[in-house]
């Protein structure tokens, strides 16, 4: 099969990556410099969950120590590498949807609205574990779809299942996904249960297989005292009437402003569009399969608790190509209109898509390229996260100029973007401080945290990163370390205030005597 069938699919997949192509000018976010700050004590002798601790599984980590030996701290070769992730997941799903014999005007759209959807979540939600569950995901789909399997596609899904549980410990919904897949393509109970158990062995054997350093550095009862720990997070916010009403709040916002409601709505008549027409429609097991896995993947989401936009993205694969097929739908059924219909309808989708956000977005590689990158990342604005990095810039820019140490520590919640640009790599445990800070930290936490400040000849302290989803108050860090009288007693003993960034970062120095 011919997968590209004349220039304008060309022509079409490079519009694609053009778009994609905005990505590269993305600066550091804060999770991403969380990753990187892990990858980077691993490459540099570190242990995890004995001198570095984060919540994702240990595969995250060990695939960033990676990175970290081949890009270091360039922020540009980590955004030419997600680039590189996203064009591979793009061309592999132009090839699957085409296997599959799926609408092809729909899979020329997705060409174009995929990368569309994904860039204009902008840089704050880009590369996460999320994002890189898009290449193992569309496979996974697909070799579920095929309608003459292969003795070891079981095998080979298994492997992709350990993958995604192991790219974050939720991903493993995607079984039920494939099982309520199996049932629409009304295969045996014997089979469904005989495929379902071949994978799920294969997954754990895999998920063995990336945790096999930790268990060998004989860490792993350090990994499951962290776990223990960290389940607390997975309790919050508590099920109840606010819990609800933020997680319609957020996820509307998500669809109607993020996604676009013209998406939304294209792909919502894909649904009712397949549910009244199912035996008119060759594939429509196939479609029917993705509204599972798009509706099981949010389904994770709600179960996490966590609404953000990099969390509630992992649905953009199946959601984005549902939205393809109903434009196409929507299209066959218009297109004998008149002309100046057509054009109406085509002003009212580019303003309600993802178009006007794309545009502004034209403002990233236009500052680099004007202004080069480090005035770009000094001047970005992006609403919150722009002022942050902005902020994050202006430290690392005075540490860099008045230190002559790769002592310094960060005590700060919300992101260590700041790490990325000092001169020195960043040798300390923890990339936020409510891991130690907060009123249920387990007191190796504290010790392991004590032990760093000891170890520190500078101290950077934000006095305004309240968050109550890792507090568990309205804290921040500054007055989470005043309540610790040991600690604190430490500091305004042995270290004095030098100075104060931004109104919200206090660097202090060590006493020269201390």
């Amino acid at each position: 099969m011919k997968y590209f069938q004349n220039k304008y699919d060309y022509l079409i997949l490079t519009l694609g990556l053009l778009i994609l192509s905005l990505i590269i000018f993305f600066p550091v976010s804060s999770d991403l410099a969380t990753f990187i700050q892990g990858g980077m004590i691993l490459k540099n002798g570190g242990a995890l969950y004995v001198d570095y601790f984060d919540v994702k599984p240990p595969f995250v980590y060990y695939f960033f120590e990676f990175l970290y030996s081949m890009f270091g701290k360039n922020i540009t070769l980590y955004r030419l590498f997600d680039f590189a992730y996203q064009t591979v997941f793009l061309l592999s799903s132009i090839y699957i949807f085409n296997k599959l014999e799926l609408n092809k005007i729909a899979i020329r759209l997705f060409s174009v609205l995929m990368p569309m959807a994904y860039t204009t979540l902008s840089f704050p939600h880009t590369f996460q574990v999320e994002s890189l569950l898009f290449l193992p995901l569309i496979w996974y789909y697909y070799i579920g779809s095929k309608s003459l399997g292969r003795k070891y596609d079981n095998l080979i899904k298994g492997v992709l299942l350990g993958i995604t549980i192991n790219l974050k410990y939720t991903f493993g919904i995607l079984l039920l996904a494939d099982i309520l897949y199996m049932i629409i393509q009304k295969k045996s109970i014997r089979s469904i249960i005989k495929q379902s158990v071949i994978q799920l062995f294969i997954a754990l054997a895999v998920t063995a297989l990336l945790f096999s350093p930790i268990l060998i550095s004989g860490n792993f009862h350090s990994f499951l005292d962290f776990f223990n720990y960290m389940k607390e997070y997975s309790n919050y916010p508590a099920l109840g009437f606010n819990w609800l009403q933020a997680s319609i709040k957020f996820g509307t916002g998500f669809f109607t402003d993020h996604y676009s409601i013209i998406l939304l709505l294209a792909a919502l008549y894909t649904i009712f569009y397949i549910g009244l027409k199912d035996k008119e429609i060759a594939d429509a097991a196939k479609i029917k399969g993705l509204i599972v896995f798009f509706l099981v993947l949010y389904a994770s989401v709600i179960i996490e608790r966590k609404m953000l936009i990099y969390h509630q993205q992992r649905i953009l694969p199946f959601l984005v190509f549902l939205s393809s097929m109903g434009l196409a739908l929507i299209y066959s059924e218009i297109r004998n209109y008149k002309k100046s219909t057509l054009v109406i309808a085509l002003f009212v989708v580019t303003i309600f898509s993802p178009i006007p956000r794309l545009i502004n977005l034209l403002n990233y590689p236009i500052n680099v390229i004007s202004q080069g990158s480090r005035a770009f990342y000094s001047t970005l604005t992006e609403g919150t996260e722009g002022q942050i990095l902005k902020k994050h810039f202006a430290v690392a820019d005075y540490i860099n100029a008045n230190t002559n140490t790769d002592k310094v520590l960060l005590i700060n919640t919300g992101g260590n973007e700041m790490i990325c640009y000092f001169d020195s790599d960043y040798k300390y445990s923890f990339p936020q401080s409510a891991f130690y800070l907060n009123d249920k930290a387990p007191e190796y936490l504290k010790e392991k945290a004590f032990d760093n400040i000891k170890d520190t000849d500078v101290i950077i302290l934000q006095n305004n990163d309240q968050s109550h989803i890792m507090f568990f108050n309205d804290d921040t860090s500054l007055s989470s370390i005043q309540k610790n009288l040991v600690i604190w007693d430490y500091i305004t003993t042995n270290f004095k205030q030098d100075t104060i960034i931004e109104d919200n970062f206090i660097i202090y120095k060590r006493n020269p005597s201390n």
